[in-house]
């Protein structure tokens, strides 16, 4: 039951902040002037630039991890192979 009333109270709580967003102030809404001070906003800028350096720290990391992920797999198969011959010498 405590799940529903959750549901409900943030269902309310948005509800709330949408309508008080179109409130009208010196001929705009709230919704408008928030909108053009986050665009024009210093943090704005600096937000989108740790975003950009986050993605790309994330590619990054991820073109590593493949080039050690395919170094390892070359190794295991050149020593698996040599062991194969090492054994198929030793049979013979």
């Amino acid at each position: 039951m405590s799940e529903l009333f959750f549901v409900l109270k943030t269902v309310l709580f948005s509800a709330l902040v949408l309508m008080a967003l179109q409130f009208k102030v010196a001929g705009s809404t709230l919704e408008q002037h928030s909108q053009r001070w986050i665009y024009h906003s210093r943090i704005g800028g600096e937000m989108q630039t740790i975003a950009r350096g986050a993605v790309r720290a994330g590619y990054e990391g991820w073109d590593w991890l493949q080039v050690q992920i395919s170094e390892n797999t070359k190794k295991n198969t050149q020593e698996r192979t040599a062991s194969a011959r090492s054994r198929s010498d030793d049979l013979e």
